[in-house]
């Protein structure tokens, strides 16, 4: 999907100057696991989620740099403690095997595109790769040991 590049250059030029981070890449490493939602029937699409959109809006919204190409998908939403949206896990463009990051919401701004919407950020394909790895999938409410043959729980997968 392509996007007028005169509205995506105005967007980042808005984005570069709101932001109060230089390179959303250097996220630091240690940061602690938080609940995803991964599936938009999780929870109920009531208010707005993040960058005022609903959790809907954002979960089928696309992931493009100010020349409106592509970069990925709003695969899930990452909540802190309190349930609050800290950050978007996109699945990124044209990854083998797919790759899922964590994207902080500082710099992005929603635009809409008839029915759809599209989150612009001014960060470049390689900057996307060097964002924090993400586990898209919710934790499991799986016992500590695992029985013999059964899979490890998604929720040690989250942890780092």
């Amino acid at each position: 999907m392509k996007i007028d590049p005169a509205a995506a250059l105005a967007l980042a030029l808005l984005l570069a100057a709101c932001s109060g981070r230089d390179d959303a890449a250097n996220q630091h490493p240690d940061e602690p696991a938080v609940q995803m939602i991964a599936h938009p029937g999780s929870q109920a699409a009531k208010g707005k989620a993040a960058l005022n959109l609903t959790e809907r809006e954002l979960l089928d919204a696309e992931l493009v740099d100010t020349d409106g190409t592509e970069l990925g998908d709003v695969i899930a939403l990452k909540r802190g403690p309190g349930g609050a949206v800290e950050g978007l896990v996109i699945a990124v463009e044209g990854s083998v095997p797919e790759q899922h990051v964590y994207l902080p919401l500082d710099g992005l701004a929603p635009l809409r595109e008839g029915d759809d919407w599209t989150i612009v950020t001014s960060l470049t394909p390689a900057q996307i790769a060097a964002l924090p790895k993400a586990n898209p999938d919710p934790p499991t409410s799986q016992p500590a040991a695992a029985t013999a043959g059964s899979a490890p729980s998604q929720g040690a997968a989250n942890a780092r």
